[in-house]
């Protein structure tokens, strides 16, 4: 198999379960306006990690769902659907480390963790801002509303981080691994 070829099987199978992952936390009513939870930022910073650019087609993708998983399962209407979708445009951030650490096979668990949480304030600011242009909200009510699902995301990305081979750059990793053969 090509390394394109794998890339996209590999795209498709990460998207779908950030997708599904987050439709079946709506559907079973866990998404409400006091409580976050999302499976899809933690394995958007696992795309980012393994493919680079690519991972903003999986972003793309992670917002569009957002856009509908809200629109339909919130009660809070299409234009804050439309706001949160907008507010994960601040995980571009978590790119910008990445790409400056990731170039290697490996990155350190300190670069993914300042990813995340890097990406994860850009969230919380855009939202909060974005939020404040339609109804003025505290940005304590945000921090606390997605403290929760920030915890959850850091405590995947050590778990997946404990399988030496998903948060590497895909690119060099499967070089390295044709050059031993």
């Amino acid at each position: 198999m090509t390394i394109q070829k794998f890339r996209k099987l590999d795209l498709l199978v990460l998207t779908i379960l950030a997708v599904i992952s987050d439709l079946l936390i709506a559907i079973f009513g866990i998404l409400n306006i006091s409580l976050f939870l999302s499976i899809a930022f933690p394995i958007l910073i696992l795309v980012f990690v393994r493919w680079h650019p690519f991972g903003f087609i999986t972003q793309g993708i992670i917002m569009l769902s957002h856009l509908l998983i809200f629109g339909l399962f919130s009660d809070n209407g299409w234009l804050v659907a439309l706001l949160h979708t907008a507010s994960i445009l601040g995980f571009t951030l978590s790119y910008t480390v990445i790409n400056k650490y990731g170039k290697k096979t490996s990155i350190g668990f300190q670069h993914i963790f300042t990813a995340f949480m890097l990406g994860y304030i850009g969230f919380i600011l855009l939202s909060w801002g974005l939020y404040h242009l339609i109804n003025p909200i505290r940005l304590d009510a945000i921090l606390i509303s997605h403290s929760i699902n920030m915890l959850l995301g850091l405590g995947l990305l050590l778990l997946i981080n404990r399988q030496k081979v998903l948060l590497v750059n895909m690119v060099s990793y499967l070089l390295e691994k044709n050059e031993e053969k």
